[in-house]
Parts: C-alpha cells; structure tokens; sequence
C-alpha cells in the first residue's frame, strides 16, 4: 500500500513539474513576441494570453499586469465587453492572492459600464461579489448580488450558471433560517440538475438538502438524501467525497442519539481528511468526535478534541467554522461547573453569530447560555437568555413555516409527476400520429396488438394486486404470531413472579423492556424495511424476555459482520424472530444442559446470510419428544418464513437451508443488500 501511495505522489509532482517548465517555456515565447509586435489587437491578445499563463502558475502579481496591460489597450479603442471582462479578471486574481477589497473594487468597476455591455459579464461580475461577501459571511450582501445575477441568468435561459446562483441563494437562505425559502430554491435547482444529469452538482445538492432536513429535526428525510448521495459517491471515483457525507451522516445519527453509530461516521470522516490532507473537514470531524465524549460524560476527553479542532479553524481563520466549537468549549466548562471560563466563550460565540446573523447558531449560543446562568442560579439572566432563544426557535420552526415546507416537497414531486406526464404524453401524441399511417397499411394487426397488451396490463395488474394482497396477509400473519398470547402471557406471569418474590427493581426493568418490545413490533409493522440495528434492537429485548421465561436457560450472542453498514443496510422487519422462536421452543426448551444461541449476519457479496444456530436436542428429537407427549401444537413459523422470502425475492438464494442433528440444528438464508426498498 505504501509504494503504491508513493508512486502516485512521485507522479503528479513529476507532472506537475513538467507542466510548470512547459508553462514557463510558453511565457518566455510569449514575451519574445510582445517585444516584435506592432498590432495592438495582437498585442492586447498576448498580455491576456500572457496574464492567463502567470495566473496557472499562481504568480497572481504578473498576472494582474499583464491583464491591466490588455485592458489599457481596450480602454483606447473603447472596446467595453473587453475591459469589463478584464476587471473580472483582475478582481478575481486579487481575490485569489487573498486582497479581498482590491478584489471587490474591480469588480465594482465592472458596474460603470453596465449600461455598454453585454448583461452575460454583469452577470458574471456580480455572481462573483455573491461569492466574495458569502465566504466573508456578509449574507444580506452575498444574497442581494446573486439574486440580481439570478434574474440576468434566467431572462438569457443560462440554465446552467443559473443553476448554480440558486443553489448558492438557497444555501444563503438556510444559514439566515428561512427554511421553507431554502427548500424551494434547492427544488428548482434539482429538477436542473436531474435533467442535466449533472452528477457533481446534485452530489452538493443532496447533501445540502440533508442539512436542511437536519436543521428541521426531519431526519428520515436528511437520511434519504444522504442515501442518494451515497448512492452518487458510490459510482464516482473521487473518495474525497465520502469526507463531508460521513460527517453529514454522522450529525444526522447524533442528533438520534444514537451515538455509537454517530461515532463510527465521525471516526471515518477525520481518518479520511487526514489521509487527504483536509485541515478544514479535519476540525469538524474533531469537534463533532468530542460533541460524542460530551454525551457520554468524558469531559476532559470533550475539551481536547474541541480544542485540538479550535486551534485549526482559527489558524484557517474562518469565524462562522469556530462559533459551534466555542460554544461547545463553553457547556463543557458549565458542566465542570467553571462559570467564568464558560461565560467567556459562549459570550464569544453568540457575539460572532449575532454579527453574521446565522439564526441556528444564534439558537444555540442564546440556549446554552440559558443553561449556564441557571444553573449559576442566575435566573435574571437565565429568563433573559431563555426567551431569547425560544422566540428564535419558534421563529425557525413555527407551524405556518412546517406547512409550507410540507407544500414545498408536494410542488416538488408534483413538477415531478407533471415531467413525466407530459414526456408520456408527447410519446402518446407521436405514437397516434404514427399509429394513424399504420393504419391504413395494417388495421387489422394493430386491433390485435392493442387487444394483445391490454390482457398483458391486465393479467400484470392482477398479479401485482394479488401480490399486494399475499405480501399483507403475510405481515398480518407474522405479527400475529409475533404477539402471540402464550408469549405474552407468559411474560407477564414471569415478571409478577419477580414482584411477588418482592424483586421489584427487577420486576421495573423486566417491564419497561417488555413495553419496549411491544413499542418497537407496533412500530416496525408498519415499515416494508428497517436497518439491521434496529432488527437487532427489537431482538435484544424479545431475547431477555425468553431468558425471564425460561430461568436463564440459554445465553445468546448476536454477530453483525463489520462489512455489513448495520446501521444503512435494511432487512424486512421480524424477518428472524420465527426462527428465534423455534430454537428456543423446539430446540434449547427441552435439554437439559445451558444453552447458547447465535444470531449471525454475514456478507457474501451482493448478499447477506442470516444463519440462526443453537446447540439444541435437533429436529428429529424434538419430534419425537412431541409425538410422545401427544402435543397437538402447530409452530407456522418456518413455513411463514419461507412465504414470506419467496414473496419478498424471487431469487432461488432466498430460500431456507437446514441442517439438523442432536448436537442441535442451523438455519440460514441469503437476502439481497437493500438501503432502501428501491434497490
């Protein structure tokens, strides 16, 4: 691995000195001919020929001079487009070089001849002021300038550069909180990008949309988008992507609370900005792993990965990047009860967000001051700060803003429907045209082609009606066996056992995780797929609850292969539970040594093997020792199972594969990878 690294290290700076020589050798040819030439239209092509040369090699000074050569050649000849397109140039070589107001003031030089030349370089001019005031944080500038290059871009039906001003409005629109804005810029943008195709460009658009989801608490929806994402990544060959979406992702799971997977996401993303060298993604990557140390009470651990993060964004020097870790500098130190030093930096943080007026933040430094002085018992400031950020909140999240959120997606996959109605319906439109022609050559054949696909869409509707139908019979079948009243009851007897013995601790905790199970079978029913942790979740408790049932006579163990994204991958829900059941009932119940039971998920490729083994008495003897005992109970399970993989795959691999014998029994299947029920 390390040669392979150091090989396409020495390549691209071997290239990259190759194309420097090559470059100089192009300047130095240039210059020779600008010391021969008389023709000041030739001359004024070779200083621009000349300014682009230097600007590649980031000698941004040379590169200015040679442009403000040309331009003095434009502004003899009053040539305006010209000299507008070079003061773009000029202002956007001092932006490069880091001078921001040299930048700004040639762009606004642009503006003197707004009225002399061609609306595309205004245009231009002022998306590129959007871009300087936004990374200044100036949003209401940022905003004025793009929205004035917008309506240039659409009067020319500039698709693609208005594309781009939008999505650059609607990211604005969501850091000043104006959700439902933000929303119903990045749906005009999509339905660009999609018909264009332009993978790069939705890539920022779906991830943007899942901040946005985020910021709204709708994380079933920001995880959707991230899933497209993902999706994208997956068949680009740039892994430089993955570094925002596993921190996305990674927000998303913490704002779950599922801190474990939160981690994970977290952890992957600082790995990869480090192989990559990515300061910037670094620091966040830092302050989001100590935002997990935080939760679980390891402060010391907090503060140094906050720190550590800090110390980046202020040697970056962006403001808006270290206003969330100061923050989170300073609920640490309310935690260690260090009043002052949190005072100092959460005061901090909200001076910073209130200058830049980015109401998230805005939201979050006026609540954790809340916190601080209350817990201070400093209850002026206290109510102060809590009506602050609670006015801000109700402001963000109100419901006339939700609702219209809500009219937003339905607008949006409405235009969606509308699209391919009417691609369906200019298709229709052709085919009459064409089918009249036909007509008069082959009537009779086109009655009988038109009868033909008729009974085809109709036989394909009954299938697909009678599928719905044994899909939901299913379901209803499995939950009802999933809630079985002997289960139940069982339970229940189990638990009262434990509080009449005057066990009531635990008695509680065998309670409260029944009710959990109950909460999350109820819950799970109604989805088609779940992530595999939350089928593991739901088999946890039903597994502590047999344990209760049957005095501890079994220990179970649930394995997850760490090439399976646990928490991305989904599996049907309930889909093992049968088989649970059966080697506790049939298997472990009747031996007479402790057993073990293993729940594996494996995968194999495209694939995932689910295999449920128990060290139980086997089949064949838990067969006979029904007979004998003359029991009339009928256990539907596998046969359930085995309807319902046939229903859900029509692939052969779906199918159960037992084996049995008296050292105890193994079943196993194999099931697409699925991330949503699309795939």
């Amino acid at each position: 691995m390390k040669k392979n690294i150091f090989f396409i290290t020495i390549f691209i700076l071997l290239c990259h000195t190759v194309f420097s020589q090559e470059t100089e050798k192009i300047i130095q040819d240039i210059e020779r001919k600008i010391l021969q030439e008389n023709n000041e239209e030739h001359l004024s092509e070779l200083y621009e020929q000349l300014a682009h040369k230097y600007g590649s090699l980031n000698n941004y000074n040379k590169a200015i001079e040679n442009y403000s050569n040309a331009m003095e050649i434009s502004m003899k000849n009053k040539e305006y487009d010209k000299i507008a397109s070079f003061y773009i140039h000029i202002g956007r070589n001092y932006y490069l070089d880091n001078q921001i107001s040299e930048s700004l003031e040639n762009y606004q030089k642009v503006f003197i001849y707004e009225d002399k030349i061609k609306d595309s370089i205004l245009a231009e001019a002022k998306q590129n002021m959007g871009i300087i005031y936004y990374n200044l944080s100036e949003f209401d500038k940022s905003l004025k300038y793009f929205e004035s290059a917008y309506k240039i871009y659409s009067n020319r039906q500039d698709t693609i550069n208005e594309a781009t001003v939008i999505a650059n409005i609607a990211v604005i629109y969501s850091l000043k909180g104006d959700i439902a804005k933000s929303i119903e810029y990045f749906n005009k943008v999509l339905n660009i990008f999609e018909d264009k195709k332009d993978t790069k460009s939705l890539l920022q658009i779906y991830s943007n949309m899942g901040v946005i989801y985020r910021k709204i608490n709708s994380y079933d929806k920001s995880l959707e988008f991230y899933n497209k994402a993902r999706h994208l990544l997956k068949d680009s060959k740039d892994s430089s992507g993955y570094k925002d979406l596993y921190l996305n992702i990674g927000g998303v799971y913490k704002a779950m609370e599922l801190n474990d997977s939160a981690k994970y996401y977290f952890e992957k993303s600082y790995f990869l900005c480090l192989s990559l060298n990515d300061r910037e993604r670094e620091a966040g990557a830092l302050n989001n792993l100590g935002t997990i140390y935080e939760a679980e009470k390891d402060y010391d651990k907090a503060l140094d990965y906050y720190n550590k993060s800090l110390k980046i964004k202020q040697e970056l020097g962006t403001k808006l990047s270290y206003i969330s870790t100061y923050i989170n500098i300073g609920k640490i130190y309310v935690e260690k009860n260090n009043f002052i030093s949190a005072e100092k930096y959460l005061l901090t943080a909200l001076l910073y967000a209130d200058s830049l007026a980015v109401i998230d933040l805005q939201i979050l430094a006026n609540q954790s001051l809340y916190q601080l002085y209350d817990k201070k018992q400093d209850y002026q400031n206290a109510l102060k700060y809590y009506k602050i950020f609670s006015d801000q909140q109700d402001t963000l999240l109100n419901r006339d803003k939700l609702e219209q959120i809500n009219r937003l997606n339905i607008v949006y996959q409405t235009e969606q429907k509308n699209k391919e109605n009417e691609i369906l319906k200019s298709e229709n439109q052709y085919n009459r045209q064409k089918m009249r022609i036909i007509y008069y050559l082959a009537g009779g054949l086109i009655i009988i082609s038109i009868i033909s696909v008729l009974l085809i869409i109709s036989f394909y509707k009954q299938q697909k009606l009678k599928q719905a139908n044994q899909t939901f019979i299913l379901e209803q079948k499995l939950l009802r066996s999933q809630m079985n009243p002997h289960f139940i009851f069982n339970s229940l007897i189990a638990i009262q056992s434990y509080m009449f013995e005057n066990d009531t601790m635990q008695a509680a905790q065998y309670l409260s995780d029944f009710a959990k199970l109950m909460r999350l079978i109820l819950e799970n029913s109604t989805e088609e797929l779940i992530p595999i942790t939350k089928e593991r979740e739901t088999m946890k408790y039903y597994l502590k609850l047999q344990q209760l049932r049957f005095e501890n006579k079994f220990d179970y163990e649930i394995i997850i292969d760490k090439k399976i994204e646990s928490d991305m991958v989904k599996i049907p829900p309930m889909l093992v539970q049968p088989l649970i059941e059966n080697a506790i009932e049939h298997g472990m119940r009747m031996q007479k040594n402790k057993g073990l039971l293993k729940i594996m998920f494996t995968a194999k490729n495209e694939f995932i093997e689910i295999c449920v083994i128990d060290n139980g008495i086997g089949m064949a003897k838990a067969k006979e020792i029904s007979n004998m005992h003359e029991q009339k109970h009928k256990s539907f399970a596998l046969k359930i199972l085995n309807e319902r993989l046939k229903n859900y795959t029509a692939n052969e691999t779906a199918k159960l594969n037992i084996q049995s014998n008296a050292e105890g029994t193994q079943v196993s299947f194999l099931i697409p990878i699925k991330y949503n029920k699309y795939d």
